[in-house]
């Protein structure tokens, strides 16, 4: 049987974003002014998403870190990626987003449909090792505890969706495939973190949370907390 592809099924024209669930049927629609973390459990399958993102146009696409793999992808878009090399200038690219003076915004000749950014796992280990001594190396002024960046974060994915009326997709690596490289097993102390180790209430914050590998599409369901 042939596997569905999770890139097969995003959508953002009329800004909304379709993605099967795991038996292909029936579809889970990440609608305007809503916002979805997807986990995946390689690199080649975020290379994959981003290539095949439609409606480049009017989709902000954000690349945290230095990931050449990803950054390979430039020429399939008539407009340059932005690009965040620090939490606190992803931070700052979203701010500018919400108080409308993101430059990469003003070039789209029409309206932004959808934001997509990738990939969130490459700050991870940034932040665990972030200290009242170390800060300034992630791009801060002062010191900002790690709960507040991820609180922060979260807040500024939702006041987009919000104030663009378009879904915001957030992409990053499973537990199984941390910050890019092969990771020991990992023992999630919730079922929501069963395939992250990101905070407990940054993953709860999302609208929608999928765990996408080579083979499956899995969804988190918030009111039986479980993965379908």
């Amino acid at each position: 049987m042939k596997i569905s592809k999770l890139t097969d099924h995003l959508k953002f024209e009329h800004a909304n974003i379709s993605i099967p669930s795991t038996r292909d049927e029936p579809q889970l629609n990440i609608e305007q002014k809503q916002t979805c973390l997807v986990l995946l459990a390689s690199k080649p399958l975020g290379r994959a998403m981003l290539k095949l993102l439609p409606n480049r146009e009017t989709t902000l696409v954000i690349l945290c870190g230095e990931d050449k793999a990803l950054r390979d992808c430039q020429p399939q878009f008539s407009s340059d990626l932005t690009q965040a090399k620090t939490i606190a200038g992803l931070l700052g690219i979203l701010d500018d987003v919400v108080n409308c003076i993101c430059s990469a915004v003003a070039k789209m000749e029409t309206q932004l449909k959808a934001v997509y950014i990738s990939n969130i796992s490459m700050f991870y280990w940034d932040l665990q090792v972030s200290t009242d001594e170390n800060y300034e190396q992630l791009g801060f002024h002062a010191y900002v505890p790690q709960s507040n960046i991820f609180h922060k974060l979260s807040a500024l994915l939702k006041q987009i969706a919000l104030k663009y009326r378009c879904p915001v997709m957030v992409v990053g690596y499973d537990s199984t495939f941390d910050s890019g490289i092969a990771a020991p097993k990992h023992y999630s102390s919730s079922e929501i973190q069963k395939y992250s180790k990101l905070p407990t209430s940054f993953l709860e914050s999302f609208d929608h949370l999928i765990h996408r590998t080579a083979s499956k599409v899995e969804v988190f369901d918030k009111e039986q907390n479980r993965w379908t």
